[in-house]
């Protein structure tokens, strides 16, 4: 009965996962469309020098998770550490971004809501995935 309980918890986990892993992707491809149709609103937003980098950043984060999400769902605890240092890498470029202007052409930004938001989602996922690894090894569900 213990092992049924681990199996369904899991799955929970695994789900939740998915689920947080979607919404941060389904915020990171708008933006990354949007920034690549309007190139004079991701200079003003993001700097001149940052037209092309930023919207591509920001799609190829929107695809990773949403085929991270697919991943957690999917695959054994064994990979779920790279999303967990994908997320964290998002999170703390975004915090870099807040206090410094990057180097490849990204001016000092201001904190947003909807920043602000998927950051709390994304770090939703790494507690997520940290619980998975730290339970013992399971077979696939």
């Amino acid at each position: 009965m213990t092992e049924v309980r681990a199996t369904s918890s899991d799955r929970k986990l695994r789900v939740s996962g998915a689920v947080v892993s979607v919404v941060a992707g389904l915020f990171h491809l708008p933006v990354g469309i949007i920034g690549l149709a309007d190139s004079r609103m991701t200079g003003a937003i993001f700097g001149g020098d940052a037209v092309l980098v930023v919207p591509a950043f920001f799609l190829l984060l929107g695809a990773f998770q949403l085929l991270w999400a697919w991943i957690t769902l999917t695959s054994g605890n064994e990979l779920i550490g790279i999303g967990i240092f994908a997320f964290l890498g998002s999170i703390i470029l975004y915090l870099f971004a807040l206090a410094t202007p990057l180097p490849f052409g990204v001016v000092q930004q201001t904190i947003s809501l909807p920043g602000a938001l998927t950051k709390v989602v994304e770090a939703a996922y790494v507690v997520i995935a940290l619980s998975l690894v730290s339970r013992p090894s399971q077979e696939r569900l």
